[in-house]
């Protein structure tokens, strides 16, 4: 996460003889309480990301399943999967709402800081220290000279002392690394497996897992297709009066459309994989799971490791797959 102080030119004209300059680049990392904050905050933030990633995550893998399975999908997960996903992007609005309030308040609080240390020394110049010189070999660090437009004393480091000792600011930055971080918390419960045959099943297969292993190459390029086909609705928000309603149809209209194409990949493979699992004698019945095991999976016992390599090794069933 990045908490700027302030965005500024590289250099600040001034009226009059300045008695020294500086630049809130040139200070951040001086700063003892700035690094150690920002870093603490950058920390929180990101085990919150990594939260959101992997739910993020999980959900999608749960619509591609549904899609895999088509026809078969059950209408009440269906519906969970739409709740899910609406309550997870509130939490991700309401977590983002937090973020830039703590965000502000921070950077706010040692600009405010950095302004008061600057005004003691007089009359001063905001302008960076060092500059790029010569060109940029790929790899290797730049190298920078003085900046010829600073003027007077380099005040970054006693600014930085200053906004250290500020005991005020200190209140503050504690007071906004003390804040409680909204939780993420979403529905995990185990969903009953989907019937590959007569009988209720006693054990499951990630429908997901089986095709990701014996279709990989295939549902990449579906993904693709539905990245591209969704580069004109970003274009077109970016726009200067976009029709939100005519996107909303196009989005509705890519989903379908991808959920479809999955549909159509996994139906042959399914159907194949249930006719083995069936041939084989003295097996408990097989159901499908399309619930990731993060969102509680399926009642019963997941056998999809198994199951998914026995089906790989099984001759028939490795023919449906596609090249």
């Amino acid at each position: 996460m990045l908490i700027p102080l302030t965005s500024v030119a590289l250099a600040q004209p001034v009226e009059g003889e300045p008695v020294g300059h500086y630049h809130p680049d040139d200070i951040a990392p001086r700063s003892e309480l700035f690094v150690t904050a920002s870093e603490q905050l950058s920390a929180l933030s990101d085990t919150r990301g990594r939260e959101l990633q992997q739910l993020a995550t999980a959900l999608q893998h749960y619509r591609e399943a549904l899609d895999l399975l088509g026809d078969t999908a059950p209408l009440g997960e269906l519906e969970r999967l739409g709740d899910l996903e609406q309550d997870f992007h509130r939490q991700e609005a309401v977590l983002q709402q937090f973020t830039d309030e703590l965000i502000e308040d921070f950077s706010g609080a040692m600009v405010e800081a950095m302004e008061q240390a600057a005004a003691s020394h007089g009359q001063t110049q905001r302008c960076v220290a060092r500059i790029a010189e010569g060109p940029r070999v790929p790899g290797m660090p730049g190298r920078t000279k003085a900046n010829p437009e600073c003027l007077g004393e380099d005040l970054n480091a006693a600014i930085a002392s200053a906004m250290d000792a500020n005991e005020p600011l200190r209140a503050v930055v504690e007071e906004v690394l003390q804040r409680p971080w909204p939780e993420i918390v979403i529905s995990v419960e185990a969903q009953p497996p989907i019937a590959t045959g007569s009988g209720q099943p006693s054990r499951w297969l990630l429908v997901r897992d089986l095709l990701v292993a014996g279709a990989r190459d295939a549902l990449r390029d579906l993904d693709r297709s539905d990245d591209e086909a969704r580069t004109e609705i970003e274009a077109a928000l970016e726009s200067d009066d976009p029709d939100l309603e005519a996107l909303k149809r196009r989005v509705a209209e890519i989903e379908a459309t991808t959920a479809r194409r999955r549909a159509e990949l996994a139906q042959p493979i399914l159907e194949v994989a249930e006719e083995r699992m069936l041939r084989w004698k003295g097996e408990p019945t097989t159901g499908w799971c399309a619930n990731p095991r993060i969102l509680g999976g399926c009642t019963q016992q997941d056998a999809s490791a198994e199951l998914v390599s026995r089906l790989l090794d099984d001759r028939k069933f490795a023919k449906t797959l596609p090249d």
